[in-house]
């Protein structure tokens, strides 16, 4: 089978397109482009067709199809007795994009891809050619998402997470990457590393102090909590950082069976740390407002500036009624589903009616990732327009199929 990120989150999206939710509310869906590179063997046509088939163009000039060349292509070994899967990689002779590809595009060529497009998605693979075309995009003020699964050891993938405006990553992915960029920054700046933090917790009115996470046999409770704090870090070192631009960040943690996190910053001050102090200062504060939605305080000082932030957090969980076959691009699917939703152009009424874009965004994203993961590899079982459909023909119906359709984080059957 062939398997490739960006592959899986166009065809998740583009099969959507085409759901009559969108017409009946007056929604205009997405054109979905991808840029990549096939082979013009059979392979290479196959993927072009499910393609095309699925409302995906390929008629961009940074769709390549390479004379005389083969795809490249993974199959995927998957053990339903061990719970395991097996990836084995073909490369193909097509190559991949690179600088040289793009840089010999004309202006004319490049305003080209770039007329009428709002939303532009990396994997993070190509790293140079990724963070060209986000720059582009940000210079055309295009919004700019990219999913993080490991640190690539490229100055390019450093610089793509930080002018990305969405970051995409697993509960696991970003933790030592981020530890080692902290690193290398405290060693130029002279700042302290971050002590472990403090964490209280408010709910139903009531404050308390979070016990010690790291015990070797953790509460449900402490776990939640822990899942919280270790989703914070990548928002926390885009804060430390980037400084003001971090503000409206958003981070997008998916979590497995628990489900998935958005965090964005929406508040910031920064202050010169004048106490001369030893010690760093890290509170992190909990609150946890109604049923989706999170505030979390987080208050920290470095020996050379203090920090106040404030992050606003939504969660969804699982398809409650999700039957596991295999989670091959489970993320992925999640993730088109999630930017199909935050692309389109809603009017005042349907938001006051769905109450969060980003809420249903993240519903949506679940709900795509959950059925595909009822079928055997990374798109056999994606849904359609037409499935999407029997969530309801008006977007208010879809959000309450949503949420009936999909239980709280961490709420998922042991």
């Amino acid at each position: 089978m062939f398997l490739q990120s960006l592959f899986v989150i166009t065809l998740a999206i583009g099969k959507l397109v085409d759901a009559s939710f969108f017409r009946s509310s007056g929604i205009s869906p997405p054109v979905v482009k991808l840029l990549s590179k096939v082979g013009d063997d059979i392979v290479g046509q196959r993927i072009i067709d499910e393609l095309n088939a699925s409302n995906v163009e390929t008629s961009s000039q940074l769709f390549h199809q390479g004379v005389g060349s083969t795809s490249s292509f993974t199959t995927v070994i998957v053990d339903e007795k061990e719970n395991t899967r097996t990836c084995i990689h073909t490369p193909g002779t097509c190559g991949e994009l690179s600088l040289g590809d793009v840089e010999s595009l004309s202006q004319q060529e490049i305003d080209q891809i770039f007329r009428n497009v709002v939303h532009l998605h990396s994997d993070a693979r190509h790293t140079d050619v990724s963070l060209w075309m986000a720059k582009e995009a940000k210079r055309r003020g295009i919004k700019v998402s990219c999913d993080c699964e490991k640190d690539r050891k490229t100055k390019a993938l450093d610089e793509l997470i930080e002018v990305c405006d969405i970051l995409f990553t697993n509960s696991n992915y970003l933790r030592e990457y981020l530890a080692r960029l902290s690193y290398e920054k405290e060693l130029v700046t002279g700042r302290q590393p971050l002590s472990n933090p403090t964490i209280t917790v408010k709910q139903d009115g009531r404050t308390s102090q979070a016990s010690p996470l790291n015990g070797q046999q953790m509460s449900r409770e402490k776990h939640l909590i822990d899942t919280y704090v270790k989703s914070l870090s990548p928002s926390i070192y885009f804060s430390r950082w980037q400084d003001q631009s971090a503000i409206g960040k958003e981070v997008v943690v998916t979590h497995g069976s628990m489900g998935a996190l958005h965090f964005k910053q929406i508040k910031s001050s920064k202050n010169s740390n004048t106490s001369g102090g030893d010690e760093s200062k890290n509170v992190i504060d909990i609150e946890f407002k109604d049923k989706n939605t999170v505030h979390i305080r987080h208050s920290f000082d470095d020996g050379v500036e203090s920090f106040d932030n404030l992050y606003e957090v939504y969660e969804t969980g699982i398809l409650k009624d999700v039957k596991v076959v295999d989670t091959t691009g489970a993320g992925d699917a999640f993730i088109g589903g999630y930017i199909l939703i935050s692309t389109v152009q809603l009017e005042d009424r349907e938001l006051k009616a769905i109450g969060s874009k980003v809420q249903f965004a993240l519903e949506t994203g679940s709900f795509v990732g959950g059925r595909k993961v009822e079928g055997p590899g990374a798109r056999t079982t994606l849904p359609t327009g037409m499935d999407f459909d029997h969530l309801g023909s008006r977007i208010v119906d879809v959000k309450s199929s949503l949420q009936t359709l999909l239980g709280a984080f961490n709420d998922a059957k042991e």
